[in-house]
């Protein structure tokens, strides 16, 4: 079963509203966790927890944006927002408090690798969004063609072919002679 057009689902546009505030909400969120998970240690060992949700959130909340019909450059919002979120807590206060550390051994890989990483991941995923456009086939016969991938191909239709002839008949046998082997 197909689901019905946009206007008579119940509360359509409404409900993609309310899920792209969702996604852009999740975006800040998710930098407000990557910079509060930066200084994460294990025990004595610096956890990189932070640079794996910074990639994943970068990757997904675009991806889950342009499910909900967003068009290429506007899933880029969760993207934006993280990276205006992660560069405003960077940012040292007047007195001196700072979120993300560059601090001495592992630290400054972790900050940097989380913003690094994050920009990255979410650069190339609106990247190739915005200029990868729909897939296309290759053609069947070799010609060009500019139909979307899924949409059957128009073959054209043959030609009625000249009538085939009947095979001509054998003459009847003699009725003495017998089948087979002589």
């Amino acid at each position: 079963m197909s689901e019905p057009p946009e206007e008579n689902r119940p509360g359509g546009r409404a409900l993609d509203i309310a899920g792209i505030v969702l996604v852009a909400l999740s975006g800040i969120l998710s930098a407000i966790i990557a910079v509060l998970l930066t200084p994460l240690y294990w025990g004595t060992f610096l956890s990189p927890l932070a640079i794996v949700v910074a990639i994943a959130a970068n990757i997904v909340l675009p991806l889950l944006a342009r499910g909900l019909g967003m068009p290429p450059l506007g899933a880029a919002l969760p993207y934006v927002l993280w990276l205006l979120t992660v560069i405003v807590l960077g940012s040292s206060r007047p007195e001196g408090d700072v979120l993300l550390p560059a601090g001495n051994g592992a630290q400054p890989l972790v900050t940097y690798g989380m913003l690094a990483g994050g920009a990255l991941a979410g650069g190339l995923t609106v990247a190739i969004m915005t200029l990868g456009g729909t897939p296309r086939r290759p053609p069947v016969d070799g010609a060009a063609t500019d139909r979307p991938a899924g949409q059957p191909v128009e073959r054209p239709v043959p030609k009625a072919a000249a009538p085939v002839k009947q095979a001509e008949k054998r003459p009847a046998r003699p009725s003495g002679r017998p089948r087979g082997r002589r």
